[in-house]
């Protein structure tokens, strides 16, 4: 199985500004830097006549509600719904 990756500029702006974020400022609270955080890749994958899968990624959204605590981030069930439910409807329009 061979695959790639490709991202949009939007989503590549928007995972590194995410990143820089989370690691160097935290979420403001003393000792709280290299946060751990959570985000939503949108896009879609294609398979090409040689069985190669090529995902490509359109969006990133980060999850402000995830459960964060020391070591791991948890999702938000509700907010995947949301975001799911409104990207859903997103593409059909």
């Amino acid at each position: 199985m061979k695959f790639t990756i490709s991202l949009s500029d939007a989503a590549r702006h928007t995972i590194t500004l995410a990143t820089l974020e989370a690691y160097v400022l935290g979420d403001g609270r003393p000792r709280r830097t290299k946060l751990e955080t959570l985000g939503y890749l949108w896009g879609f994958s294609r398979e090409d006549s040689k069985g190669t899968t090529h995902f490509h990624v359109d969006l990133m959204s980060l999850s402000i509600s995830a459960k964060r605590s020391r070591n791991s981030v948890k999702p938000n069930d509700q907010a995947v719904r949301l975001k799911s439910e409104l990207m859903v409807r997103g593409h059909h329009t």
